[in-house]
């Protein structure tokens, strides 16, 4: 009995964050010549994605309804999107398949032109505009194992999820760094203007006073190479994060991270109960974790987070069709 190939289903990709573009980045290279990509405009994925090509696909770009704008222009781009989107999936014809990641309105206009398969990927628990927009929309609905049904919207208590092994950033955070080049903290600030992390922010201040050498890296300032984000902490000895992706990434490269942020996340609980040199810190008044971070930068622990090779198997049995057997 032998294998024979299935081509992937035609599909619409959504990249909604730079970190999207990591974690689905080998799916859309090695995927259908025919795939399309949506791609919203936010400052470090234009830098990523350069122009109206990505790795040969056609590249529509979309407004994005969030950010330092009034909650009516939200609600108008947010309307604007979602036409831009049905009329690109009518014009494309032949999409089989839409994969987003915490983005609903993709979700929604594929169920309106009748895309049959419609993979809604999340990975942010109190994100529930999202979950109330589209999870019932989805036909399939994709989550972390460490995901914590407590923290989601009550819609998602009924419905049937898929559990992939994580944090996703194993896709593309392949190996733990070696010794720092430069002792130096690399501090990750954010401007606190999604439709989330307004609620989430911590302010960093008393922590870059506190820190003798620090190098900032702000959001939406460009890189030389903005490939290499997620490599940045290779070359510091710590990092500072109001990002919860950046200390995710951190962490797998083995580096101490201080996650200043209020910011409750399945993924960040299983890293430190796994034993992730990640501390959580959430104000002025978490005296205790200032003590233990200073003790963490004079002693780093070690660790490597035994279920990394278990992330590449998930996402590819999700994504890619089992061949058949002839």
């Amino acid at each position: 009995m032998s294998s024979g190939y299935v081509p992937c289903p035609t599909t619409a990709w959504v990249i909604d964050h730079p970190s999207h573009i990591h974690v689905l980045d080998r799916f859309i290279r090695a995927s259908n010549e025919k795939d399309i990509v949506f791609a919203v405009e936010r400052p470090e994925v234009r830098l990523l994605i350069e122009g109206s090509i990505f790795h040969g696909k056609p590249v529509h770009w979309l407004p994005r309804p969030a950010g330092s704008i009034s909650m009516l222009r939200r609600v108008f781009r947010a309307m604007t999107r979602q036409r831009m989107i049905r009329r690109i999936l009518v014009q494309h014809e032949g999409i089989e398949r839409i994969v987003a990641i915490n983005s609903p309105l993709e979700i929604k206009a594929a169920r309106q032109v009748g895309i049959g398969e419609r993979i809604l990927v999340l990975d942010v628990e109190i994100d529930h505009l999202v979950q109330r927009l589209a999870a019932r929309l989805a036909t399939k609905i994709v989550v972390p194992t460490d995901w914590l049904d407590d923290l989601a919207h009550p819609c998602m208590s009924s419905l049937e999820m898929t559990r992939l092994r994580g944090p996703w950033a194993h896709l593309y955070v392949q190996n733990q760094a070696e010794s720092p080049s430069i002792d130096t903290i690399l501090i990750r600030r954010l401007r606190g203007d999604g439709h989330h992390d307004r609620n989430e922010m911590v302010s960093i201040t008393q922590l870059m006073e506190k820190s003798a050498s620090f190098t900032v890296w702000d959001e939406d300032a460009p890189l030389d190479d903005p490939w290499r984000g997620p490599d940045q902490a290779q070359d510091v000895r710590a990092v500072i994060s109001q990002s919860v992706t950046v200390a995710i990434e951190a962490a797998l490269l083995g580096r101490p991270v201080l996650l200043a942020s209020k910011a409750k996340r399945g993924v960040i609980d299983g890293l430190i109960e796994r034993g992730a040199p990640i501390l959580r810190w959430t104000g002025s008044d978490d005296d205790s974790i200032l003590k233990r971070w200073e003790m963490w930068l004079d002693d780093p622990p070690k660790w490597c987070d035994p279920q990394g090779s278990d992330v590449l198997d998930d996402w590819t049995a999700l994504l890619r069709p089992p061949p058949t057997q002839t």
